[in-house]
């Protein structure tokens, strides 16, 4: 029987991304502070814990998983949004991503996000994610 990879998923919404995984996949682990999608996490995913709020997560509490997946608040990243880049208050949350990314180490990792992200700051945001995943291998 072939091995399931562990997915931990960060700014999960009402886990669209999950929900399309394969069976090969098994999420281990939520992170997502909205009541409304919460409870349809619970509803569809109802053994898998939801560890709240991203920026107070340990991220040695988290169970073990071989892949995290998210898609940080782009809503200072979009071209409908503030355009405040990674400095705004909501995208900024993409550091926290980063943080258990660099803590936890996974095999494989997803990060989403708009189109926005590769024009904020006149492109600057982009090449600054792109440095930060590349330096960690």
């Amino acid at each position: 029987m072939k091995k399931k990879i562990k997915v931990m998923s960060l700014f999960s919404g009402v886990a669209g991304l999950e929900q399309g995984l394969s069976k090969d996949f098994e999420v281990v682990g939520f992170s997502e502070i909205s009541r409304s999608a919460s409870k349809i996490l619970k509803k569809h995913f109802p053994s898998v814990p939801n560890f709240g709020d991203i920026k107070k997560i340990q991220s040695g509490d988290l169970p073990s998983f071989d892949m995290l997946i998210g898609g940080s608040p782009c809503q200072n990243l979009s071209t409908a949004g503030t355009r405040t880049g990674l400095k705004g208050k909501k995208s900024s949350l993409f550091y926290d991503y980063l943080r258990i990314l660099k803590e936890r180490k996974p095999d494989h990792f997803i990060w989403e996000n708009v189109k926005g992200t590769l024009s904020s700051n006149k492109g600057k945001d982009f090449l600054k994610v792109l440095k930060l995943f590349t330096d960690q291998g």
